[in-house]
């Protein structure tokens, strides 16, 4: 799942350090991918400390890992993800041309945080609410804590930058979109889309937001 999805999955929410760490195994990805350090936290190596805020943020990681799992496995996903290289392959896109499953992944729960996005705006809000709240120097501390990374104080204003542009909010947007996808295409080792692939893009997207709108949210034990 992404950012918002993970969120949602968990309603209601009112401790902002669990969501935090809900959120947080994602942070760190974009932010590995930005400076070339990878950074991850391991659910099952994870430490507590007697900081209550920690501990939550601690819960919340593993909470998002755990969550994962179930997703991966799922019908959801697999027939999604499967549905969604389908059409990708019958529009006939120039771009697309290598790792189509990691692709299709990444769509699903990108277009999965949309429909949140759309169909349920204050999900996101009252995420970015909750976080603001944060003291991101207790983001840095769990990565210290459990990490070897190099610098988390750049960690945790990381977060603080995703916090302030709320970029979630662009997922709504069909352009923006476009642009995410294109940029994580390109990460992937594909050529970047062309103004015809761009436009085909848009309209895919939009094909496979209706799918997922015409089905349930995916929901997975609540026992981690």
């Amino acid at each position: 799942m992404n950012f918002l999805s993970h969120f949602y999955h968990e309603l209601p929410v009112s401790d902002p350090n669990f969501a935090a760490g809900l959120i947080l195994p994602d942070i760190l990805s974009n932010y590995s991918y930005r400076t070339g350090e990878v950074v991850k936290l391991h659910p099952q190596k994870l430490v507590y400390t007697d900081n209550p805020e920690l501990n939550s943020m601690t819960e919340g990681v593993k909470r998002h890992y755990f969550v994962d799992g179930h997703f991966h496995e799922s019908t959801f996903f697999e027939q999604n993800t499967t549905a969604i290289s389908a059409l990708i392959k019958a529009t006939g896109f120039s771009c697309f041309d290598k790792r189509l499953y990691a692709i299709s992944h990444v769509l699903l729960e990108v277009v999965l945080d949309r429909t949140l996005l759309t169909s349920r705006p204050e999900v996101c809000k009252q995420l970015y609410d909750l976080i603001e709240i944060v003291d991101t120097s207790q983001i840095s501390r769990l990565v210290a804590n459990n990490t070897q990374a190099m610098d988390p104080d750049g960690i945790g204003n990381h977060f603080k930058v995703f916090r302030e542009r709320k970029f979630l909010y662009d997922y709504a947007y069909d352009e923006r979109l476009t642009g995410i996808i294109n940029g994580i295409n390109i990460r992937l080792g594909n050529p970047p889309m062309n103004e015809t692939d761009q436009n085909r893009f848009k309209i895919v997207i939009h094909d496979i937001e209706k799918t997922i709108l015409s089905q349930k949210f995916p929901k997975f034990p609540t026992d981690s």
